[in-house]
């Protein structure tokens, strides 16, 4: 996130174009579950999970630093609230598995394995959505989001709900109820 000031109504355009001009095709989940196999493990629960996100991160950042703990604090109340809701998965721009397992947060996301850089750069290109210092050795042209970008999908159509979790989180971290049912709403459009 950039470090200017936005009044509350600039932060909120800035946000809506955000989302607007991001587009990738859907998916479907077995779509999805072929292309990216490290994801199969929300599909085959007893009770699959409604949303599934996936947390473009890395330790190195300091927006993570500053912005993934209050994601895992909002991901940790609804995980305590109703599991069978969310899942979601860090998708790693660490430089090292070392430095991944550091700042991934392992009792509250899933995560891509670091060994596999195919499926994370896969992932990366496929929601044009890394770190600047890695686009070009993940072949990501034109990056639309940086890190962190929480990017959240309905498990049953693989439709993108959201490309803004990360601000949901920020926002609302004192009220992570307030977070789910802005997500669960966004299951019914």
């Amino acid at each position: 996130m950039d470090a200017l000031l936005f009044s509350g109504t600039a932060a909120i355009a800035l946000a809506m174009k955000r989302t607007a001009a991001f587009s990738v095709e859907t998916l479907s989940v077995q779509s999805l579950i072929n292309r990216f196999p490290s994801l199969t493990e929300f599909s085959e629960r007893q009770k699959p999970v409604k949303i599934v996100g996936l947390l473009f991160s890395a330790g190195w950042c300091p927006d993570c630093q500053k912005d993934v703990p209050k994601v895992e604090a909002v991901v940790q109340a609804a995980k305590a609230n109703d599991v069978s809701n969310l899942s979601v998965y860090y998708v790693s721009s660490d430089r090292s598995a070392e430095e991944m397992m550091k700042s991934c947060n392992h009792s509250v996301f899933q995560a891509i394995p670091y060994e596999n850089g195919l499926e994370r750069s896969a992932l990366k290109r496929h929601f044009k959505t890394c770190a600047g210092v890695e686009r070009q050795e993940v072949g990501v042209e034109d990056r639309q989001f940086g890190v962190p970008t929480l990017i959240l999908l309905d498990q049953a159509s693989g439709r993108v709900l959201t490309t803004d979790g990360v601000n949901d989180c920020v926002r609302h971290v004192d009220t992570p109820e307030k977070v789910m049912d802005k997500w669960k709403a966004l299951l019914e459009k």
